[in-house]
């Protein structure tokens, strides 16, 4: 539904955008052969061009959706995400407690975790500065997830990567998921990253005003799908490239919208 929504805003966007044949069509049948007139009329045929190609293209992402698994008629299984056998919830820094304090981990502020599902910028740290401290554990591959209003609103959240050492310190507002043998981290990160998800733990924060946060309860008792290991790998390929196709499209279609400001302002240059 996220995927169907994001790509009706292209096409909506397109409508907004698209460039009406009335904007530029007399320049292709004026008689005047000025050298104005053949750019226009040039510029006009590449707008439509590129608003072919990018109905082509959506399609295609439609295609692409209507290709992800289907679940069996009983439905996928499902699991709670505190079933241990398949995830840890915040770690125990007592997992690297043996390590010296001298060892360089990647640290991460809340300001630094972008809301497009990735860290933004981290700063490497000694251990001793971090360990002691109420800095939030994770380690490479884990899922970083803001628990205080409205960071957690906003949709911060990240796949910890390329961590020094594979080990990160970061704010004390961030729940930690890691997943195992079983469970996919991204797939486990694609089905929590979700504005239904968002809405049901607003729903459920603690707190007073300015300072609500998510319990560690309710993920506790957040069910998901649980499809073999191989459908899980099959929906996380088909949703990366859609995103990475809708990241495209959303670039050409303000390369359209740029278009027609240029061929409207040359029409009415013309018509003056």
């Amino acid at each position: 539904e996220v995927l169907l929504d994001l790509i009706a805003k292209l096409e909506s966007s397109l409508t907004q955008n698209g460039l009406p044949r009335s904007a530029y069509g007399y320049a292709r049948n004026d008689s005047l052969e000025t050298n104005k007139d053949a750019t226009l009329s040039l510029r006009g045929s590449e707008a439509d061009e590129a608003i072919h190609n990018f109905k082509a293209q959506l399609k295609e992402l439609h295609t692409q959706i209507n290709a992800l698994p289907k679940a069996p008629k009983q439905g996928w299984d499902k699991i709670y995400l505190s079933n241990e056998k398949y995830l840890t919830l915040n770690p125990s820094k007592k997992e690297i407690a043996n390590l010296s304090d001298d060892t360089l981990v990647s640290f991460v502020e809340m300001a630094n975790v972008s809301d497009k599902g990735y860290i933004e910028r981290k700063v490497d740290k000694k251990l001793l500065e971090v360990k002691k401290g109420g800095y939030t554990y994770f380690a490479e591959n884990d899922i970083l997830i803001a628990k205080i209003t409205p960071c957690m609103e906003n949709g911060k959240c990240a796949l910890a990567k390329n961590l020094s050492n594979n080990i990160g310190f970061g704010s004390t507002e961030f729940h930690i998921f890691r997943t195992k043998a079983g469970l996919v981290n991204k797939f486990l990160f694609l089905c929590l990253n979700q504005e239904e998800v968002r809405k049901l733990a607003t729903q459920n924060m603690t707190g007073i005003s300015g300072h609500r946060r998510v319990p560690i309860s309710f993920y506790e008792n957040l069910q998901i799908p649980l499809p073999p290991l191989d459908t899980q790998n099959k929906v996380i390929n088909v949703i990366e490239n859609i995103e990475a196709r809708i990241s495209k499209l959303k670039i050409k279609a303000q390369k359209l919208k740029t278009s027609k400001i240029e061929i409207l302002s040359k029409t009415l240059e013309l018509k003056q």
